[in-house]
């Protein structure tokens, strides 16, 4: 019986994905967010122009012709946890292959993250500061927070992008990152500082929420990605876009 997803394209090769790696990205329908400055907020939304049902056989069809090419299979969104009974079964027919797999997940699903244990090598998390989901702060905190303790035993690389937004300190996020390695419990990781950008890089969901805090600038962002690598964190790249 066909197995189907609810996908918004793919694309291949990428080389920003993953840091140091070339990944064949597949975006997945459907997100338990709202953010405000999210820039792929049609296929969060699983908008009917923008998504279709394919199947996994299609999928691995498209993968199989770039599997030379590409070294990970990189599977974003939305949220693909939202989508897990299909992720997995693609995830495991994927090792045939040769290819590692990755998941960028918003680690709000813990119990479904647990899944993928034995299924991908390596698992890329947003730290945004809590006000900027578009859900209850306390709740995606304390997501989060179970979905790291989760991470930790699945024995996979993680790579902690930590967004950058106008409207908090930099103490701030240097709190968050402390709280997530204290839920990652020793578990390999790595530091992606990235601003939060805006109009004219990206066509937000919510222009004017975005306009009061996106695109920081690259002082802020430098400053964050400072007190994190005084305080340990491995910060392996900053991404700053400035207007």
């Amino acid at each position: 019986m066909a197995v189907y997803m609810l996908v918004g394209g793919w694309r291949a090769p990428s080389l920003v994905d993953i840091p140091g790696r070339v990944s064949f990205t597949l975006w997945l329908c459907g997100c338990n967010l709202r953010c405000p400055f999210c820039h792929n907020w049609r296929i969060a939304d699983a908008r009917g122009d923008v998504c279709r049902r394919a199947s996994i056989e299609e999928v691995l069809s498209a993968l199989s012709g770039a599997a030379r090419l590409v070294e990970y299979l990189h599977v974003t969104g939305g949220e693909p946890l939202l989508q897990v009974e299909p992720l997995t079964v693609l995830l495991k027919r994927v090792e045939a292959l040769g290819l590692a797999r990755s998941v960028d997940t918003n680690c709000t699903l813990p119990e479904r993250l647990g899944r993928l244990r034995g299924l991908i090598e390596h698992l890329a998390v947003d730290l945004k500061p809590p006000w900027t989901t578009g859900v209850d702060p306390s709740w995606y905190h304390s997501r989060l927070l179970e979905c790291l303790r989760v991470a930790s035993g699945l024995g996979v690389t993680v790579e902690l992008r930590v967004v950058v937004a106008r409207g908090w300190e930099p103490s701030d996020y240097l709190r968050l990152y402390r709280e997530a390695v204290e839920a990652l419990r020793g578990a390999e990781h790595y530091v992606v500082v990235n601003e939060l950008v805006g109009r004219p890089y990206t066509e937000p969901r919510d222009q004017e929420w975005c306009g009061e805090h996106c695109n920081p600038g690259r002082r802020l962002v430098e400053e964050v990605a400072r007190l994190l690598r005084e305080a340990g964190a491995p910060v392996k790249r900053v991404y700053a876009r400035t207007v």
